[in-house]
């Protein structure tokens, strides 16, 4: 056996059958162990309680307050990532071509750098046999060299899709503590000495998905195989966020950089000649919306989107305005549910669209690497529906735009009835759905009780869902066909009976919903 084998088994003894069962647990909020107790502790001797845990949380109250302690009555485990911010960009020509972020390490820290691959550039390819059959390339492994070139400790996290074999080399004055290896197919190193090794896989070499029985360190585990999907080794990105993020779990440590790349041989952890950037991407329109239909907030109105282009609807004369912008749709196809707070939209769509904000007056958008089914917001605050929507959803609500990057939620409420991703709140009530339905579900946030809105004439696509103060229910749906084919029509039904009021016909095609009385009302 490799004696870096045998160490592995020492620095993280007890998580196998633990994590196998119980999923990783959440990182702990007391204050980091001293050198001589860091490995214990992520071996998994300290495990946090079980309300700390995700799956073991009952309702609970939206308003109540988090505890004495400062922990929050919900947070984030795996499957729940929360977005890590890594605000820097270095100017240097090894990273060039490859996603790269990090951000400030402070003094004496630990340095854990992440590295996120789908396979090494000789890894094969794709080929067709005579009778013109294409054949998946075998899965060769391949070689990538990682040269740490900075003086410190360092924990190296190394990830691919396909079978690779890392070579590392450390410069003088840098200290190699462990090497965290996650990959589908088997991944094997060649690690400076002393180095802690552990090498987490799911398939043996010949691509068959290998017991959770088996007595060896990372039997049947894969950090990324509970990730969304998304563009391997792309920064920021849900799926990468969600690795990193299961990582830091895993080890203790806060990641200080990420490397990426669909295909690399070759990576450099050097000194960062760093400057600063906005840490997520963003764009700047035109023209802002409520510059250009600001007439319509005399009236009661909503804020929608045309395809992606922040629109304004005046309930009482129909009229849809829709902001000049020549840049790109700012949500892409455009979410089904938004939160308006201020002079900002928020929203998100499944793993396809993270967490992001449009100004409505600058049109500057920002994105960020949070995966949510859907946003909307209550009394001025941030509500998530957590990605993947599923029965019994347990809704998160977040101070502001920055606490749901970075922050445990302040609180959690669960809802029950139908597979959940449209959702509106009004009051102490949440309205949702699912995306095609005849009704809807009203949830009390003060005491879980619930019922079903029965929608009077109505069995379609729900594109909008929106509560107003005048008691109605607001529903965008295709006027006829199927979603995202044909003009949109809003429905307008009682929100205590679910009779049908009215049906106001809009020339667009629009998705996402959220309503507001006349300016001054």
């Amino acid at each position: 056996m490799d004696p870096r084998e045998t160490r592995s088994r020492r620095w993280l003894p007890a998580l196998v059958s633990a994590t196998a069962l119980c999923g990783l647990a959440c990182p702990s909020p007391e204050t980091d162990p001293g050198p001589t107790d860091r490995w214990r502790t992520r071996a998994g001797e300290q495990r946090l309680p079980s309300k700390h845990r995700s799956g073991d949380l009952d309702h609970r109250d939206l308003d109540h307050d988090p505890g004495a302690d400062g922990s929050a009555p919900c947070g984030a485990c795996v499957g729940e990532p929360r977005a890590v911010s890594l605000p820097l960009q270095c100017d240097s020509p090894s990273v060039r071509g490859k996603a790269h972020a990090e951000r400030e390490p402070s003094p004496g820290e630990t340095e854990l750098h992440v590295i996120q691959i789908y396979e090494a550039q000789s890894s094969g390819s794709w080929t067709i046999d005579a009778e013109g059959t294409p054949h998946a390339p075998p899965h060769l492994r391949g070689e990538v060299l990682v040269e740490v070139d900075r003086p410190g400790t360092h924990v190296l996290a190394l990830a691919a899709y396909e079978p690779v074999h890392w070579r590392i080399h450390a410069s003088r004055g840098a200290t190699i503590e462990a090497v965290l290896l996650s990959g589908f197919y088997r991944q094997s190193v060649d690690a400076p000495p002393g180095a802690a090794v552990e090498s987490l896989y799911l398939a043996d070499e010949e691509g068959s998905a290998r017991g959770r029985d088996l007595d060896e360190p990372g039997a049947g585990l894969y950090l990324q195989g509970d990730c969304p999907a998304g563009s391997a080794g792309a920064w920021p990105d849900p799926g990468a966020n969600c690795l990193v993020t299961k990582i830091e779990q895993r080890t203790g440590l806060r990641t200080v950089s990420f490397r990426g790349a669909y295909q690399a041989n070759r990576f450099t952890i050097e000194p960062c000649h760093a400057r600063v950037v906005p840490p997520y991407p963003t764009r700047t329109g035109r023209r802002g919306l409520l510059e250009r239909c600001g007439h319509l907030q005399r009236q009661a109105h909503c804020a929608t989107l045309a395809q992606g282009v922040p629109a304004l609807i005046g309930l009482e004369s129909g009229e849809l305005c829709v902001a000049e912008d020549d840049a790109p749709p700012a949500f892409g196809g455009g979410p089904v549910s938004l939160g308006w707070i201020g002079d900002a939209l928020y929203g998100c769509g499944n793993h396809e669209l993270p967490l992001s904000r449009l100004d409505l007056r600058t049109g500057r958008l920002e994105r960020t690497s949070v995966d949510c089914a859907a946003a909307t917001d209550r009394a001025g605050k941030l509500l998530l529906v957590p990605w993947p929507a599923s029965h019994g959803t347990q809704l998160k609500l977040y101070d502001d735009f920055t606490a749901a990057q970075t922050l445990p939620p302040v609180s959690c409420s669960t809802v029950g009835g139908p597979f959940v991703d449209r959702i509106s709140v009004h009051g102490d009530k949440v309205y949702t759905a699912w995306h095609a339905t005849d009704a809807i579900t009203e949830t009390s946030l003060r005491d879980g009780g619930q019922r079903t809105i029965q929608l009077e004439g109505f069995e379609n696509w729900v594109m909008g869902l929106s509560a107003t103060d005048t008691g109605e229910l607001l529903i965008l749906s295709p006027a006829h066909g199927a979603a995202g084919g044909s003009p949109t029509a809003l429905h307008v039904f009682d929100l205590q009976s679910g009779q049908r009021r009215r049906t106001l016909p809009l020339n667009g095609v629009l998705s996402g919903l959220s309503c507001r009385p006349a300016a001054g009302c």
